[in-house]
């Protein structure tokens, strides 16, 4: 029997385009459009030039709320964590 190599703390270099991971078919893809149709620029607006560090665009709270929601993800400490984990959300978030 052949082990496979333990590649622990091995670099992995991630495709330039993060959706060529994800699959064509996916939910986040409409997610995606729809949130896109929605005009966010009078909320956006209110955090320009406001002290403190820089505000979350709300498109992007929007995207990772709603897929949350469908995925049953509703505290917002483990949509934190879920888009530091999951490739998905990484890219509904714009990383």
């Amino acid at each position: 029997m052949v082990l496979q190599e333990d590649t622990i703390g091995q670099t992995f270099l991630l495709p330039k385009d993060i959706r060529t991971l994800i699959p064509d078919d996916h939910v986040c893809f409409f997610i995606e459009k729809i949130v896109n149709c929605v005009d966010f620029s009078e909320i956006d607006f209110q955090y320009v030039d406001t002290p403190g560090q820089k505000a979350y665009p709300a498109a992007m709270l929007v995207r990772i709320i709603i897929l949350g929601t469908i995925y049953s993800i509703h505290s917002s400490r483990k949509l934190e964590r879920i888009v530091r984990e999951n490739i998905v959300f990484m890219y509904l978030a714009g990383f």
